[in-house]
């Protein structure tokens, strides 16, 4: 029984690894060597494994000979779990690029994948995955029971946290301190593990500008703007990010006669981001 438990650990150590370290392409050879090894001592296939480093070498997870080469490693050795992860961020990061009628189609096909590798490895990190693709399919039950879990089982992972802030916000229910309570615990464990594949740290940031701006701390809103502007100029497209920094000059110009001090805080600080001339 202690070797099982000791196992699992190491197990999850290494999908927390490769969460921080997610199936982009161009990985380098210590990488490469670490997957590898991985694997083989798990006793799947030489050809399986091949497959499957061939395909996560491919620059852009979206390209179609990244799935086909997942697909042929998955029917080389079904054991191959590292496989069906690739394969359900496949699917996932594609979604982003269809039709919203055939999106549902493409997150379901994610959740198909992400389900049989938690079934292969059974670590609670994958459940943070099919958490996520839950909570974009809007069932929302089956995801909070997943993010409950992970935060219980893994609670030094960002991912479980920023299910439950989403959950939170999606209801609707001004429950601002819960939420804010869920991002910012995002936030810290986020600097450790990179969310794990399934943090967007940027909408963190903007969560958190707009709670503080319902809960009237106009103060806290705009210095979470100015944290989080670096990692939503990476994150978003110029165009949302455009969207965003209207938002904010629009929200400092109504605070103008109210926190005239704070308003002119803003404007030497939107000129030194190039916001406004």
């Amino acid at each position: 029984m202690k070797d099982i438990t000791i196992r699992r650990k190491v197990l999850i150590i290494f999908y927390i690894f490769m969460c921080i370290f997610p199936v982009r392409g161009a990985i380098n050879e210590e990488t490469e060597a670490n997957r590898r090894k991985f694997l083989e001592e798990k006793g799947i296939s030489k050809k399986s494994i091949d497959y499957f480093i061939e395909a996560i070498k491919i620059e852009g997870v979206t390209d179609y000979q990244n799935r086909r080469l997942l697909e042929l490693s998955i029917e080389e050795d079904r054991r191959n779990d590292m496989s069906y992860m690739a394969l359900g961020a496949w699917w996932y990061f594609k979604s982003n690029y269809v039709t919203e009628n055939m999106r549902k189609d493409f997150l379901n096909k994610a959740l198909e994948n992400y389900k049989i590798a938690n079934k292969l490895t059974s670590t609670p990190v994958s459940f943070g995955l099919v958490g996520k693709i839950y909570f974009l399919l809007e069932e929302y039950e089956e995801a909070e029971k997943i993010f409950d879990r992970m935060i219980k089982e893994i609670p030094d992972s960002s991912l479980g946290y920023y299910g439950k802030a989403l959950l939170e916000i999606n209801r609707g229910n001004r429950n601002f301190e819960k939420s804010l309570e869920y991002l910012i615990k995002t936030e810290e464990l986020y600097e450790k593990d990179k969310g794990c594949g399934g943090v967007d740290i940027g909408r963190v940031k903007l969560f958190k500008i707009l709670i503080y701006k319902n809960m009237g701390n106009y103060e806290k809103a705009f210095n979470s703007f100015y944290e989080g502007y670096p990692v939503m100029a990476d994150e978003f497209t110029e165009r949302y990010l455009s969207l965003i920094t209207e938002f904010i000059v629009k929200m400092n110009n109504d605070i103008e006669k109210t926190y005239p001090e704070l308003y002119k805080r803003n404007i030497r600080k939107f000129k030194e981001l190039d916001m406004i001339d």
